[in-house]
């Protein structure tokens, strides 16, 4: 538990102070922008949105936080959740060859991302928050609502699909 987030917390949900809520946001919003930019595959307006919904459902549900993880963590779960929902009303369409193919001129070695986005949704997310967001499988079940052990399955095979593709595209 981070004391500095408990404690401007406590502060913001007592008074409302804005100086705790900016204190809060500072601490936390680069972090969010930075996932949010990953989960968005670069899509600065889907990020933007999901970053606002994030802050906006971080503040009402603050009250009820119980402090099982750490608000970091909490808030990520939000931002995880509030990308599931964007991706629920879009219509989803099968990964296809020629799909793949239209992206390989993108991809290049050292910026994982066009490549990532092609991975299932699950394998993306505990691929990300893993290797590239560095959480361990215990925070990661917090976020997603699975079992530590699913993570570890969810992240073999992300990494496995990964490794496919990159062989696919020749990188």
């Amino acid at each position: 538990m981070n004391f500095i987030d408990q404690a401007l917390v406590t502060t913001y949900l007592r008074t409302r102070d804005e100086t705790a809520f900016r204190l809060l946001y500072s601490r936390h919003a680069q972090a969010l922008w930075n996932m949010a930019m990953k989960l968005a595959a670069g899509n600065n307006s889907q990020a933007e949105e999901m970053v606002q919904d994030t802050w906006l459902r971080t503040i009402i549900g603050l009250s009820s936080f119980e402090w099982k993880s750490s608000l970091r963590t909490w808030m990520i779960k939000i931002l995880i959740n509030r990308w599931r929902e964007m991706n629920r009303k879009k219509s989803e369409v099968p990964l296809e060859e020629s799909h793949m193919q239209s992206h390989a001129h993108t991809i290049k070695i050292n910026d994982p991302q066009p490549l990532m986005a092609l991975l299932p949704e699950g394998y993306r997310t505990v691929l990300l928050l893993h290797d590239l967001e560095g959480y361990k499988h215990e925070e990661i079940a917090r976020m997603l609502d699975i079992a530590p052990g699913t993570s570890k399955s969810q992240l073999h095979q992300a990494r496995r699909a990964f490794r496919n593709l990159i062989q696919k595209e020749n990188i």
